[in-house]
């Protein structure tokens, strides 16, 4: 199951003792500044869950698979999540039903 937005919104706001509204900003806040760090090439580190970073790949050739050529891909950026040791555990225990 994956949370949505209200959802995150209500489960922090039980969690902060405040109202789902404040935790909804507080989601729209994080977004916002974890997309224009990114944007600057810059990395940020989510409490105890990981790293969320932008990195670049290279230009590199590849296969059309339309017509079998062989195309460039162009170099580009892309968001990359290392997570930390405390999330890798409590992944590595649960069960998946």
């Amino acid at each position: 199951m994956t949370l949505n937005k209200l959802q995150l919104s209500k489960a922090i706001g039980r969690k902060m003792v405040c109202s789902t509204a404040l935790a909804n900003k507080f989601i729209s806040a994080l977004s916002e500044v974890a997309l224009k760090e990114l944007s600057r090439g810059n990395g940020i580190m989510i409490g105890s869950l990981g790293k969320l970073s932008s990195i670049e790949t290279k230009e590199r050739f590849g296969v059309s698979p339309n017509t079998g050529s062989r195309i460039i891909i162009p170099k580009k950026f892309r968001a990359k999540f290392k997570a930390y040791q405390a999330l890798k555990q409590v992944m590595k225990s649960q069960v998946i039903q």
